[in-house]
């Protein structure tokens, strides 16, 4: 959320809260509700006043160590397979060949083996 976002939605507590106590009957609850709505709103309002580089949420170098080291295998869910041409739906039932690096469904990794890979003599690969 912006600055200016952070700020406008503060104050907008704080008056929600307001209107919200004065239209209740109960003395303890209006109590609670103005209180709640004046604390949160006033969060907010610090918070957007606040000086900051990046924006909140925003994707900093320090989160890289959060998340583990980087990954270098390749994205496999979601890619079509070398054999069937089939959307590949999860990590867990994909490979990758090991002579082209080709996204296959592991059950059609022998189909694969023996369509793209044939020998030049025009025999079956193994």
């Amino acid at each position: 959320m912006t600055r200016n976002g952070l700020i406008v939605s503060g104050g907008a507590i704080i008056v929600a809260g307001i209107a919200f106590a004065t239209l209740t009957s109960d003395h303890a609850f209006q109590i609670i509700a103005l209180c709640s709505s004046v604390v949160f709103g006033l969060a907010r309002i610090v918070r957007g006043l606040q000086p900051f580089d990046t924006p909140p949420g925003a994707w900093t170098d320090d989160l890289a160590d959060r998340f583990g080291p980087p990954d270098s295998r390749p994205q496999l869910a979601g890619s079509k397979c070398a054999a069937c041409a089939q959307k590949i739906m999860s990590e867990m039932e994909a490979a990758l060949c090991r002579q082209c690096g080709a996204a296959l469904h592991r059950g059609c990794r022998k189909d694969h083996r023996v369509e793209a890979h044939r020998e030049r003599s025009g025999q079956a690969y193994r």
